[in-house]
């Protein structure tokens, strides 16, 4: 069976709990013999984006809606 993950990470300035439960969540996945796909993004990219890019991200969702 294939699974995929697909998991916002916090940024590293402020660590959270709900990182370290995904990472556990797939390596049970994983070791349980299932073919786990990961599409993971983290929110530290936002912070490294220039002003324009951030106003793109913030709109996207309303354009796709």
């Amino acid at each position: 069976m294939k699974v995929l993950i697909v998991h916002n990470r916090y940024r590293k300035a402020i660590p959270s709990g709900e990182n370290s439960v995904v990472d556990a969540e797939i390596a049970i996945l994983h070791t349980s013999g299932l073919d786990v796909a990961t599409y993971l993004r983290s929110s530290d990219e936002i912070a490294e984006m220039s002003g324009a890019q951030k106003v793109a991200v913030a709109l996207g969702p309303i354009r796709s809606g």
